[in-house]
């Protein structure tokens, strides 16, 4: 007995078991039969003929092959099943059909079967994520895993194409392939190319491994493994900074110039390098500077000329056994920010105890020592010599409880300056009481260091000052009713070292957030002591302010009233705008902002603040931005792209 005689006796006694195959197969009143095609699954038909000497079966006028268990159907308007006396291996051939598997359809000029497998030719495919096309496809039915010859896909930010692909469960992986965000004709502005690319189905990630950046004739190493993602090409792209005024760090006043930058430009894994051009000044010189980086386990190193001078460090930190750490540091920092620093380091680092217990104490004790030799130029010379020192540092913190936890760190510290005959001592304290509830955080920290301020040196390398003052911090944020946002902060500090006026500093600020269709409307209101002028130290300034933001859209207005001691006044009445106009593949914001205060209280006009422009361009790589923005002396060049 063949088996395409049982096929046709359950076509003729067994039409009415449709049964599983009615949820994969389109258009079921079409089809006028049903037959099981071993190995396979069950096909429902619109006509059939028979060959019992070559041993086929031949369906025609429509046919639906499907395996309800899997979750598969092809489709096709003929097939053919050979092999099917007893002792043949069942095969299928299927002209111009479709298969629906899951998530995924795919479409092929002719379908065969290898063994338990299907062989899709010159085929395309729509999956969940992206559609292709490939020379072939072989599939295993009962694992979905599928490999792909000579395969393209696009999906909605990229596209990608390989030599072979392999599709498993979730993960599609194309090798030796490339991929690209620039969607379109031609050859793309630039790729990624790699021996592998993975696009995980679930999350949508797309991970290059061992891959190349290309771009024109330019190739840029990306290391073993690379997520492509707007971080990544964003690391691709050195951080280019434009600024229009600079700040002498020593003497804090603004220098007019213009200067460019370009930021950890990365050379290699652990090498870094920055680069500048600049003019500043009455009388402008064109100066340009550079300066490389290296990071490894126990190196860090930094070597070049900035724009405040040459600077050379190198520091070297390792365990020399457990507990204890060696340090060599060199530092020369021809620079007045740091008073023309000078010297090497040799210091120890010893761990007397770090433990935390179960309920959540933690207790540490470290004590250091080192010498050096250093030497600073300062307003009263150069000065040159050793420096021998100690210290002892401890921190407990008290395991957290319903009131918060209580955090101590202290210590003492002693220099000598046997060269320069002189020593200097330090003791120091910081009590802090940290409290979490809610959205609410709130500390209260005093911090005390008491000290001789003995050292020849300055500032910026050893020399202390007494200090006593009580800080509170305290901040609450968090959703309000009807989709609102809102968020307050208090800072005091009060220093009793300083005079009574100067004594107290007050930041507070609160803000509220309304998101309405995509639209939000933002209201801040601040209070503050105003430490930035000396004259007027203990003058108060008040203000808020409105907006309305919606993409780039930005509407807003400002007022600040400052309450001095013998004339308060307006400091600002202001409203700035970003309107942003479409057209086509361009979006232009203009941006203003102006101060109307000289034009409300007086015959004056008034103060423009702010001007800038920037253009969005939507591309086939992605969203090109490019303008600039000058804002309270501050100018900065607006450069960004976002796959």
């Amino acid at each position: 007995m063949i088996r395409w005689l049982v096929a046709i006796v359950s076509v003729l006694v067994g039409a009415s078991a449709l049964s599983q195959a009615l949820a994969q197969c389109p258009d079921i009143e079409t089809y006028v039969g049903e037959v099981t095609v071993a190995e396979f699954g069950t096909a429902l038909f619109g006509n059939f003929r028979s060959n019992s000497l070559r041993g086929t079966i031949e369906f025609y006028d429509g046919v639906c092959l499907t395996d309800a268990e899997n979750g598969w159907a092809i489709i096709s308007d003929e097939m053919l099943v050979l092999g099917v006396q007893d002792e043949q291996e069942t095969e299928i051939r299927i002209p111009e059909s479709k298969m629906i598997i899951g998530d995924w359809v795919i479409e092929s000029q002719e379908t065969q079967s290898l063994g338990a497998d299907l062989m899709f030719t010159t085929a395309s495919f729509v999956g969940p994520k992206f559609s292709g096309i490939a020379s072939q496809i072989q599939m295993k039915l009962e694992v979905f895993q599928a490999w792909f010859t000579e395969v393209n896909i696009v999906g909605e930010q990229f596209a990608a194409e390989g030599d072979s692909a392999l599709l498993d469960g979730e993960k599609f992986t194309i090798f030796h392939g490339t991929a690209t965000t620039c969607i379109g004709e031609g050859e793309p502005f630039y790729k990624f190319r790699g021996t592998g690319v993975d696009l995980d189905l679930d999350t949508g990630e797309i991970l290059l491994r061992n891959g190349l950046f290309q771009t024109g004739g330019i190739s840029l190493p990306l290391g073993e493994a690379i997520e492509l993602n707007e971080a990544a090409l964003a690391e691709l792209i050195p951080d280019i900074e434009f600024n229009y005024a600079s700040v002498d760090s020593k003497t804090g006043e603004v220098e007019s110039g213009f200067e460019v930058t370009a930021s950890e430009i990365r050379l290699s894994p652990g090498i870094d390098i920055s680069l500048g051009l600049g003019s500043y000044g009455k009388k402008p010189k064109l100066l340009g500077y550079g300066n490389v980086s290296l990071k490894t386990a126990v190196v860090d190193a930094e070597f070049g000329l900035t724009r405040e001078g040459p600077r050379f460090d190198f520091l070297l930190e390792e365990e020399i056994f457990q507990g204890l750490d060696g340090r060599l540091h060199i530092r020369n920092h021809h620079q007045a920010n740091s008073d023309y620093l000078h010297e090497g380091v040799l210091g120890l680092e010893a761990t007397l105890l770090d433990k935390e217990w179960n309920k959540g104490l933690v207790v540490s004790l470290n004590l250091n020592g080192f010498g050096a030799t250093s030497s600073q130029m300062l307003n009263s010379g150069v000065v040159v010599g050793a420096r021998l020192g100690a210290g002892l540092e401890g921190i407990v913190k008290s395991p957290v409880t319903s009131i918060g936890y209580f955090l101590f760190k202290g210590g003492f510290e002693a220099t000598s300056y046997p060269t320069l005959g002189s020593a200097q001592f330090g003791l120091f304290a910081e009590p802090t009481w940290v409290l979490r509830f809610g959205p609410t955080e709130s500390q209260f920290r005093y911090t005390r260091v008491h000290t001789n301020a003995e050292s020849p040196f300055s500032e910026a390398l050893d020399r202390l000052a007494n200090t006593s003052k009580i800080d509170f911090l305290t901040s609450v944020q968090g959703k309000l009713p009807r989709d609102a946002e809102g968020d307050f902060s208090l800072q005091l500090t009060y220093d009793f070292l300083a005079p009574g006026q100067d004594a107290l500093e007050l930041e507070a600020e609160a803000g509220i957030r309304f998101n309405v269709n995509r639209m939000s409307f933002i209201g801040k209101a601040w209070v503050g002591t105003i430490s930035e002028d000396e004259a007027h130290r203990n003058a108060l300034r008040v203000g808020g302010s409105a907006g309305l933001k919606r993409e780039k859209l930005d509407v807003g207005v400002w007022a600040d009233y400052e309450f001095r001691e013998h004339q308060s006044r307006w400091e600002e009445l202001g409203v700035q705008v970003a309107l942003p106009i479409a057209y086509r593949d361009l979006v232009v914001t203009p941006f203003a902002a102006v101060n109307l205060t000289a034009a409300i209280t007086g015959n004056e006009k008034p103060t423009v603040l702010g001007h800038g422009i920037s253009v969005e361009w939507f591309t086939c790589c992605g969203d090109l931005t490019a303008g600039y923005r000058y804002e309270r002396n501050d100018f900065s060049i607006i450069l960004g792209f976002r796959l």
